[in-house]
């Protein structure tokens, strides 16, 4: 049938629409030749009927008439002579803005059909067609490790004579986005000044070594890398549009912009040569702009307005006092970088847009859906008029102080702040506001409260000055001189909880306090001392410590996998404790006569047994010992004894008086 009719002919990108109406559209099929068609719709009949200047068509449909059919299905779909066929194409148009035919859609919009089908004109600009479409395409879509990299923003890192170097930004336009080329170049200085003259030559990675040969400074030599560095970091960020490349490109950036205190920054006019009465020179400010949004209504509609804040004074974004690019805008021939990743990437969804509306309706689902996740990152400010149903403003019965850790690629640890509020988690880092929307009521966020407990954590860290939002170290810093267990411990006492230790992959250390339980049991001659030490529900093997201990090592490997540390007072009273006796299983077996370790025990064993009060007795009997009274020789010994022999006699009489058990060596006489 399909070779009947000849569909595997079908052709319409060779249709051209004449003319059409309601009943009637007329079009052309420009092959080799140039055939007509007529398709007619009878509205009593409900028939369609299709005629062609060829001669193929009188007997069957033709290949054209096909290609007429195929081209008004796709351009005007299949209902085109359909008696309502308007009314549900502007129904379909209108249904996702929560409108229909019969309401004032006249007020919104304007429709006309061409040969393209219907066209609809916006009376009032950006309106959004529904909360869950601004959702799908306005918001970045990020998850938890693409949130957490876009906070890792940092990397694990004069004299001039003839030449100096500089950075020009070239600036240009691609797909309605303001991006740049960055280019490094060499230029000679003037006479006696500071100051490039008019020629530059481009910094060329291929050319290295000829720049190297210029009679540069060996410290512009080493800044040269960075530049080239963060060009082709940038390349990589424009060909394939990922949250790492964008992450890594904005850290090679703020790098180089930190150079702009020692080398000029140049934006290039519209000529291609790169001379200096080409280029004007950019003021980089330490200034960052405030991304804030404002959030007012009208009778019909929800409006956002995004504003960037520069200087105390606010702009719309699509003014056209400034420039909006990849990690920075420009206003005024001075680049403002921005703070996080977060700016443009946010701004870049709004494609432009100086505002955006939202038809009016469930307000708490545009808030919960919508403007919570600027509200993370962003101020928002409301402008909303009294009779809008406004959450309900509650203050929390109790806040928590919470650290969260968890692993970035191996070379960070990420610390993020929380606090929870009654039974809601807001991180500090966070603007947003503590909704429930089953109540329609917002929990009072405390700044003062938060304020603290950010001061408070920066004190655990030198590195923590400096940083802000959320906190990094790498897992180097986390095991020097064991500052996770102190600040743990710290942390405890500042009634902080901490979450998510036990999870890092690139630190296993186990963070509770080790327990130390000492026990004694008596012996004829020794005494056993029997050691238990936990972490938390894990127990240490004595051998294992002992080994630690005596290799000098600062962590013993524990069961589940984690280790464990060895805090610096244990070292010294267990390689005691090792040295005086023998380990077997959780024991150490100690003589009686090792006084050395007598008192040591003393102080750390909460009940002390009769024989270890006994052996402290006679240490002290013998510490005090001056001499050893003579002995009366019984008359029974007929033996005239030597004076050695005398005092190893006076000797055994005072042992046996404080019940001290002696051998007699046999060489004795």
């Amino acid at each position: 049938m399909a070779e009947k009719n000849n569909c595997s002919f079908i052709n319409f990108y060779y249709i051209e629409l004449v003319s059409f109406s309601k009943n009637n559209i007329s079009t052309t099929y420009n092959d080799w030749s140039l055939y007509k068609q007529s398709i007619v719709y009878d509205d009593s009949k409900q028939i369609i009927t299709a005629t062609c200047s060829c001669k193929d068509s009188k007997k069957k449909l033709c290949t054209h008439e096909l290609s007429a059919l195929t081209y008004i299905i796709k351009n005007f779909g299949e209902n085109y002579f359909s008696p309502e066929y308007i009314e549900k194409e502007k129904n379909k148009f209108l249904k996702p803005y929560g409108l229909s035919i019969n309401d004032n859609y006249d007020k919104f919009f304007d429709f006309t059909f061409d040969e393209n089908g219907l066209q609809v004109k916006e009376k009032i600009k950006n309106i959004i067609p529904s909360v869950s479409i601004a959702t799908d395409n306005l918001l970045p879509k990020l998850d938890s490790k693409a949130e957490n990299a876009l906070y890792v923003i940092k990397n694990n890192e004069t004299q001039h004579i003839n030449y100096g170097i500089g950075f020009c930004f070239n600036t240009y336009k691609s797909s309605n986005i303001n991006l740049f080329e960055f280019i490094p170049f060499t230029g000679k200085f003037k006479k006696h000044v500071k100051e490039l003259s008019s020629s530059f030559k481009q910094i060329e990675s291929y050319a290295l070594n000829t720049i190297f040969e210029r009679n540069l400074p060996e410290s512009d030599k080493l800044i040269i890398i960075k530049p080239l560095e963060f060009s082709t970091q940038y390349e990589h960020f424009l060909e394939d549009f990922s949250i790492e490349e964008y992450r890594l490109t904005f850290i090679k950036f703020k790098e180089i912009i930190n150079l702009n205190s020692k080398y000029p920054f140049f934006i290039k006019g519209n000529r291609d040569t790169l001379v200096k009465k080409n280029m004007k020179e950019l003021v980089i400010s330490n200034e960052m702009p405030v991304l804030r949004f404002v959030v007012s209504e009208n009778d019909d509609f929800y409006n956002l307005k995004p504003k960037l804040e520069l200087g105390g004074k606010g702009y719309q974004i699509n003014s056209k006092k400034l420039k909006i690019y990849p990690f920075f805008c420009i206003h005024d021939q001075t680049l403002y970088p921005f703070k996080t990743p977060y700016e443009f990437l946010y701004l870049n969804r709004l494609q432009g847009r100086p505002y955006i509306n939202f038809f009016k309706g469930d307000y708490n689902k545009l808030y919960q859906e919508f403007l919570r996740p600027f509200a993370k990152h962003f101020e928002i400010q409301y402008a909303l008029k009294p009779s809008t149903k406004k959450p309900k403003i509650l203050r929390a019965n109790t806040m928590n102080k919470q650290v969260f850790l968890s692993d970035y690629e191996g070379e960070f640890i990420i610390f993020k702040l929380g606090v929870q509020y009654d039974n809601t988690l807001v991180y500090t880092h966070s603007k947003e506001d503590i909704y429930n929307d089953k109540t329609n009521s917002i929990i009072e966020r405390n700044p003062a409260y938060e304020n603290e407990f950010i001061e408070q954590f920066k004190e655990l860290h030198p590195d923590f000055d400096n940083q802000e939002d959320i906190f990094l170290l790498t897992p180097l810093q986390l095991i020097e001189n064991q500052w996770l267990l102190t600040a743990s411990q710290k942390m405890e006492q500042m009634e902080m909880t901490v979450y998510g230790a036990k999870e890092l992959k690139s630190f296993k250390y186990n963070l509770n306090k080790p327990k130390v339980s000492l026990s004694i049991s008596s012996h004829t001659d020794w005494f056993d001392l029997e050691l238990t030490v936990k972490y938390g529900k894990e127990i240490a093997s004595l051998k294992d410590i002992r080994k630690a201990i005596l290799k000098k090592e600062k962590y013993i490997q524990l069961s589940d996998g984690t280790l464990g540390a060895l805090p610096e007072e244990w070292l010294k009273k267990f390689d005691t404790y090792f040295r005086s006796g023998e380990v077997k299983n959780n024991t150490v077996k100690i003589s009686n006569y090792q006084f050395n370790i007598i008192d040591e025990l003393f102080e750390n064993i909460e009940s002390t047994p009769d024989f270890l009060l006994e052996l402290q007795r006679k240490k002290e009997q013998l510490c005090n010992l001056k001499e050893v009274s003579n002995t009366v020789m019984p008359k029974a010994l007929k033996a005239q004894l030597r004076s050695y022999q005398v005092d190893g006699l006076n000797w055994l009489v005072f042992l046996e008086k404080i019940n001290w058990a002696v051998s007699l060596p046999m060489t004795w006489g």
